[in-house]
């Protein structure tokens, strides 16, 4: 095992400090120095752990951002919706599965984001350009999500938009519409 490992320094350092504690050498600061450390350590391996894709980081950005009103990245955004229609077995959530251009994860969030196209405006950008556009609804109308809801490709194939967000409260709109039960 080699000591890139960020769990493993957080171990190296913890005994450090704890062997210098327990041996009785005179440098207490030193020994709190390496408590310090090792408890930075951990808590940084505890954050990249938690970075796993559908882990901790993504939800807490996508709660976050939903309780103070912001924008969301509309991947992220298609996640949160497809998931409200998953838990709540609808509709949506098997056409998501079954009609998307494929079935893989990507083009599950690619349909999601067709629907949120289709009924709220979608912020992004349009290379190299770094300003904010709003697409409206007809305008995303013309264009095909890919990526996983990463991009915006219109029909006339040289428009693209890229870094997609939705405001927070067009994404509650949208979540609750895909949540309900029955037929929309």
């Amino acid at each position: 095992m080699t000591l890139t490992n960020q769990n493993m320094w957080t171990a190296v350092l913890f005994l450090v400090g704890t062997g210098i504690q327990l041996a009785g050498f005179q440098s207490r600061w030193l020994a709190y120095l390496c408590f310090f450390l090792s408890g930075a350590l951990f808590a940084v391996s505890l954050i990249q752990s938690a970075r796993v894709p559908g882990g901790f980081l993504p939800k807490w950005h996508a709660w976050w951002a939903l309780q103070l009103g912001g924008k969301l990245m509309l991947r992220d955004a298609a996640r949160v919706a497809y998931e409200a229609a998953r838990k709540n077995d609808t509709l949506w959530a098997h056409a998501a599965e079954r009609m998307g251009v494929d079935s893989s994860p990507e083009g599950v969030l690619d349909y999601v984001a067709t629907y949120f196209g289709m009924h709220v405006p979608i912020i992004g950008k349009r290379p190299p350009s770094t300003l904010d556009e709003t697409i409206d609804m007809q305008k995303a109308g013309r264009g095909t999500f890919e990526g996983g809801a990463r991009r915006l490709e219109m029909n006339d194939g040289k428009t693209v938009f890229t870094d997609l967000r939705i405001k927070a409260k067009d994404v509650k709109l949208v979540v609750a519409k895909m949540g309900e039960k029955g037929v929309p």
